[in-house]
């Protein structure tokens, strides 16, 4: 949508509203904005990021892998030497079109390349690898108690629990889900993550950056308690 001859701020965020509901059927975007985000540079911002994503061609990562000319080799054909490169480059390369992932300490390197060769690299997603403020999060594990709560969705929290989460933090989620069978707690066999990219930084004024998080809680070598 090409507002660049509309010189009045107020009717550009008014046309870029018309057209998100449009593509909601009308639906209202929101009721309102943070006190601290309230501001029509900051919706205008935020409007515009809202009608990209709803406008673009979903992709998935390994077509763009491919598209930029990145090889993704089978898992079967590869050892464990060989495997374990071929990982190390492949996380590297998912970062540079603005994908990353987290908490993938309790998967091996083998299990974590097919996860990601036969399952995760064929779902669609949008992606913008030409914007830096953009980030397509791949969490591995589940989500802390706040995401958890702040979400209001049914997710997963096994491995977070049984992997990640902190003794205070397994007393808060039994706090919080009464019913919840806490999992035993057990370190991580795998020390990935802090070699692993992370986001960069926005740069730009609230409301230039974009974070897509996407939870795929995904089970390791050691078997699930019953």
């Amino acid at each position: 949508m090409d507002l660049s001859n509309e010189p009045d701020q107020e009717q550009r965020i008014e046309l870029l509203r018309r057209e998100l509901q449009k593509l909601h059927g009308g639906a209202p975007l929101y009721d309102s904005l943070p006190p601290q985000f309230d501001s029509a540079d900051f919706e205008e911002r935020l409007l515009r990021q809202m009608l990209d994503y709803e406008t673009s061609e979903p992709i998935t990562p390994f077509t763009l892998l491919q598209n930029a000319g990145f090889t993704i080799a089978d898992p079967e054909q590869l050892d464990d030497t060989a495997l374990t490169a071929k990982l190390h480059d492949l996380i590297h390369q998912l970062a540079s079109i603005g994908i990353y992932l987290q908490r993938t300490n309790h998967l091996s390197d083998r299990e974590l390349y097919g996860y990601l060769y036969n399952d995760e690299l064929h779902n669609e997603a949008h992606l913008f690898p030409e914007n830096p403020n953009y980030a397509y999060i791949i969490n591995l594990a589940g989500l802390d108690l706040h995401t958890v709560i702040v979400s209001g969705g049914s997710v997963d929290v096994r491995y977070y629990l049984k992997y990640y989460a902190s003794k205070k933090e397994r007393k808060h989620f039994a706090r919080a889900f009464p019913k919840l069978s806490l999992p035993s707690r057990q370190k991580t066999p795998y020390d990935r993550d802090r070699s692993c990219p992370i986001p960069p930084p926005t740069s730009g004024p609230p409301g230039t950056g974009m974070r897509h998080l996407v939870v795929r809680p995904i089970s390791g070598h050691i078997e699930d308690e019953t």
